[in-house]
């Protein structure tokens, strides 16, 4: 664990699984302020997982002067950036009083990209901007390491090999990765010194993960199907330890400490350092929370499912209508993507705090706590979760990039 003691923390987007992770691993340190920037009030469950030791500012992030105040007001050294903001429709799925609709969870997901968008590129200049002017020293962003994929495998990328890709593969990567260069381009301007975490598809609690477990819990048989036996093989990041990396890497920041020049301007790939086949991950997500083994995987044909989701996209163009990418999706999911986190361990001395199998089981108990909530809202405290109805059943898309 790293010592982080009398400093000022900012943390934006403190209200979003990442932010929240950050916060509590926070406020476990001796010392240490922690004061929250978000775009609305905090759901009441993540309030109360914090109590009265964190200050929240509902501000606009798009305003130079609500951000102004909000540093000068926490007296801010280190602001961490998870590179978005919650927003309602997030908090609709995560924290739900009623079951979600299919139609939350698209909802949900277009919101969320939208608002990593505005919050990655636009968000990120005002908050670098302003940080320059109240002489904050420190700034760690989090990134994405899949945005680097290419169409092609990546075996345990490194970060000398990670160059920026002439377009992203999905549209929704572009403003991860122009968010990164912005915070990296910011390193040692007006004094600021600036660190970017690339945990790869981080879990814990997500509105993905629980769009696939809704997903699991209403289509019977879909967390035994993968395609080409299951070849591809994914890094995937519990959010506990992407939390952990960021506080390391704002603990290196530091001008006195030994790797502080090995930090400042770098990158960072991390994950749970247990890379897995993609598919198998449903299997034993879902294994966990009926506290079974994973069930057996029937496997299918790739090369028919891009096929498939190549015509929808051609259908799509040809009628006009919004591109939704799914040939480039699946290209992803049928493809092995592990990056090579040496330099994570090396400069800052990081190990996952959280198994892999442990962060499974983590995120299978907080969504069984979700639907015990949901069978007290419904006055059904001792009978199954409540009903769902026939348009609730259908196979919801859940890569939710």
């Amino acid at each position: 664990m790293s010592q982080l003691t009398q400093e000022s923390y900012l943390v934006v987007g403190g209200g979003t699984t990442t932010g929240a992770a950050i916060v509590r691993l926070l406020l476990q340190q001796s010392g240490a302020r922690v004061s929250i920037f978000e775009a609305y009030p905090l759901h009441p469950r993540v309030a109360a997982q914090f109590g009265d030791h964190v200050h929240v500012y509902v501000e606009d992030l798009f305003a130079p002067k609500a951000v102004a105040d909000a540093i000068r007001s926490c007296q801010a050294t280190c602001i961490i950036h998870t590179g978005t903001l919650t927003v309602p429709e997030q908090a609709r799925v995560c924290h739900p009083d009623s079951p979600p609709s299919q139609a939350d969870y698209k909802l949900a997901i277009k919101k969320v990209n939208e608002e990593h968008r505005r919050v990655s590129m636009e968000g990120t200049q005002n908050l670098i901007s302003v940080a320059h002017d109240t002489g904050v020293k420190k700034l760690v962003y989090v990134g994405y390491a899949d945005a680097f994929f290419n169409g092609k495998e990546l075996q345990h990328l490194r970060e000398e090999d990670a160059k920026y890709p002439a377009k992203p593969w999905l549209a929704v990567m572009g403003p991860r990765l122009e968010g990164e260069r912005l915070v990296l381009a910011a390193n040692g301007v007006n004094s600021l010194t600036t660190a970017v975490i690339r945990p790869a598809s981080v879990f814990g609690g997500t509105h993905l993960d629980y769009i696939l477990l809704r997903t699991a819990q209403t289509t019977p048989g879909f967390t035994s199907v993968s395609f080409d036996n299951d070849k591809a093989i994914v890094d995937r990041t519990f959010v506990d330890n992407v939390a952990h990396a960021v506080l390391l890497a704002a603990a290196r920041l530091d001008p006195i400490h030994p790797n502080h020049q090995a930090t400042a301007g770098h990158t960072f790939f991390v994950s749970d350092d247990d890379a897995r086949p993609f598919w198998s991950f449903h299997g034993a997500l879902w294994g966990a929370v009926n506290q079974c083994a994973a069930p057996k995987m029937t496997s299918f044909s790739a090369s028919k499912a891009l096929r498939s989701e190549w015509k929808k996209d051609l259908s799509d163009k040809l009628h006009r209508r919004p591109d939704e990418e799914n040939y480039r999706k699946m290209c992803m999911v049928f493809t092995t993507r592990t990056y090579d986190i040496s330099r994570a361990r090396e400069v800052l001395g990081y190990a996952p705090i959280v198994s892999h199998n442990e962060g499974i089981r983590r995120t299978a108990e907080a969504w069984l706590e979700v639907q015990l909530q949901l069978c007290k809202n419904a006055g059904q405290d001792n009978q199954p979760p409540p009903p769902y109805t026939r348009s609730d059943s259908t196979k919801i898309p859940y890569v939710g990039f």
